[in-house]
């Protein structure tokens, strides 16, 4: 759940910064539907982030002169594409992981399944986490 909610916060913040980088509070205070946020980054993740949105929001600047930095530009570029990852990180947990996340937040949900080798597992690289396993029948 606080992974979550770090990762939605974090991409809120972002987009902020982006559209209005005078004052960004304005930014957070216009995100106002769930959907248009989902939109977004939904968007976001079909054609990419802005490596110059990122610089700008993360860094200070598109380059290490403008950001006054004292790095090379092979590091900037290095953590653009850092920042890059994690953000995208953060729209595919917000994304993939709506299901557990929306259980967690409201209540867990059951659907009936009859089958007996049923199971309702989470999977992230090699970790597995059975979460149910056999059959749901159904609550009155």
């Amino acid at each position: 759940m606080i992974v979550h909610h770090a990762s939605e916060a974090l991409l809120r913040l972002f987009f902020a910064h982006v559209d209005h980088p005078e004052c960004p509070w304005l930014g957070m205070a216009d995100q106002r539907g769930a959907n248009q946020f989902k939109d977004r980054f939904g968007e976001a993740t079909k054609s990419g982030f802005d490596a110059g949105e990122i610089a700008r929001v993360f860094l200070g600047g598109e380059s290490p002169t403008d950001s006054e930095l004292d790095m090379t530009a092979e590091e900037f570029d290095a953590s653009v594409e850092g920042v890059d990852r994690l953000l995208w990180d953060c729209a595919l947990r917000v994304t993939d992981d709506s299901f557990l996340y929306n259980g967690g937040k409201h209540g867990l949900t059951s659907i009936e399944v009859a089958d007996e080798n049923a199971r309702f597992e989470w999977k992230q690289g090699s970790k597995q986490l059975t979460l149910h396993m056999g059959a749901l029948g159904s609550h009155h």
